[in-house]
């Protein structure tokens, strides 16, 4: 499945992104595309990947306070 159409980026690419820049000291959806090596395009997908970050650093955050 295809999360960025105009970039071809899959679902398993993204998360991989989203992951590492979930780590890195400065996440945000643009540093996602980044690390995905592509540039916003159309942006119909920055939603998408805001909302992976986002469950990304409150699971990070969960697993941080345990």
């Amino acid at each position: 499945m295809y999360v960025c159409n105009c970039n071809g980026v899959r679902m398993r690419d993204m998360a991989a992104a989203v992951g590492s820049v979930a780590q890195s000291g400065a996440p945000d959806v643009d540093a996602v595309y980044e690390a995905c090596g592509v540039t916003p395009k159309c942006g119909r997908c920055k939603v998408d990947i805001a909302r992976m970050l986002d469950d990304a650093l409150s699971t990070s955050c969960a697993i941080a306070a345990e």
